[in-house]
């Protein structure tokens, strides 16, 4: 006769985990199971369901211990990275290590925009730093409500991820995980996705949601950390570099000029007269005297040149891969567009203009200190011999 024992943690409607299996048990007689047979197969039934349960809740605790030093570890170089970049490699791979996703994004929230910094998928050149509007979207349903979206974590294709991007079709796991910090707005939101099916567990999801947090956190301070570092190289009142930026940028052209053997040039400069400016019409109108200035400055230096304040009235113009002839010319633009400016105080017209010294490296002194004091007494040149000029330390050294 045969017996089967379902082997279930509960009754039907309180079960936790749903049946194990079934213990069948059969011989050769073909009388009934007796009562005693019957509590001693349910007995057996009852010891091999412990014994499962234990060793399932045993396999979970080491998965969990597994999935919680991961984690540890992830979060540990997250907690190592202080730029922005830093930050946004470390949140990838300590995502990587909790799920085998093939894509992931971060995407930080700029008013009603948000703006992925971060793509490790394909089409990583058409996407980064593109701006997509939150309308419409799952991310920006994700802001909105404050939640990781979808609920399952299978992507269904109704809703686009990203408004205007339909790279996500292509995937049938998705998860959009916003980057808050208790009651702040969310700054931005993680997005994972597989072209796998059922990669995300419940408890992997909470432990993404714990890296999202710390990611948040990590990228407040970074970006605390960049407007610092700006600030500490960056002139208040022109909002071009400063004296600390010239002097590293000087080192570095410097260094780079030796190991090419190429040339770059130096151009100081200084506003004539200035001290009679600040006492016939007061501070506050130097002030605007020195921002335009400034402002013309940066409308004559290139990408990868690099325009500074280094004193009072005084700047300095560095020009990566120039000779003296290209440096001339852009001190007499420089020098004409400041003759040019129209500046008023209390209706009367006050003319401004500037004397500019040259010099160029490896042609006027291979010597990075010497082609500063070249520059400046090129500088002292052009005032002695009237203002308002470009003198060249070549012409007069």
């Amino acid at each position: 006769s045969f017996f089967a024992q379902i082997l279930s943690s509960g009754e039907p409607d309180q079960r936790k985990t749903g049946n194990y299996g079934v213990l069948c048990v059969d011989r050769v007689a073909q009388e009934e199971w007796s009562s005693l047979e019957r509590t001693l197969i349910s007995a057996t039934a009852e010891q091999i369901l412990q014994n499962l349960e234990l060793s399932r809740d045993l396999f979970l605790t080491d998965v969990e211990r597994q999935t919680l030093q991961l984690v540890f570890d992830g979060l540990q170089g997250l907690n190592a990275a202080l730029d922005l970049e830093s930050v946004y490699s470390a949140a990838a791979q300590a995502l990587g290590l909790l799920v085998d996703a093939d894509l992931f994004a971060i995407s930080l929230i700029h008013s009603n925009y948000h703006e992925l910094c971060y793509f490790s998928g394909d089409d990583k050149e058409q996407i980064l730093n593109h701006k997509f509007v939150l309308d419409d979207s799952l991310l920006g349903q994700v802001v909105k409500y404050r939640k990781t979206l979808p609920e399952t974590s299978t992507y269904n294709g109704h809703m686009p991820i990203v408004n205007g991007l339909k790279l996500f079709e292509r995937y049938k796991t998705v998860l959009v995980v916003p980057l808050l910090q208790e009651d702040k707005p969310v700054t931005g939101a993680l997005i994972i996705a597989a072209r796998g099916e059922n990669i995300l567990t419940w408890n992997c999801r909470e432990m993404i949601e714990i890296i999202a947090a710390q990611a948040a956190i990590k990228i407040d301070l970074a970006h605390s950390h960049e407007k610092i570092q700006q600030m500490a190289i960056t002139d208040p009142l022109t909002g071009i570099a400063n004296r600390r930026a010239f002097q590293r940028g000087f080192s570095a052209m410097y260094e780079r000029a030796r190991r090419r053997v190429g040339p770059f040039s130096l151009i100081i400069c200084d506003i004539d007269l200035f001290k009679r400016v600040n006492d016939t019409y007061g501070h506050p109108f130097g002030d605007q005297v020195i921002q335009q200035v400034a402002r013309q400055l940066k409308e004559v230096v290139r990408t990868g040149d690099l325009a500074a304040r280094i004193g009072g009235e005084e700047f300095a113009v560095l020009l990566e891969d120039t000779g003296l002839a290209g440096a001339l010319d852009v001190a007499e633009r420089l020098r004409k567009k400041v003759e040019k400016l129209s500046l008023f105080s209390q209706g009367e017209a006050v003319p401004v203009t500037i004397s500019l010294g040259v010099t160029e490296f490896p042609l006027d002194t291979d010597n990075q200190e010497a082609l500063f004091n070249y520059a400046d007494q090129a500088l002292y040149h052009a005032k002695e011999s009237g203002r308002n000029r470009s003198v060249c330390w070549h012409d007069v050294g």
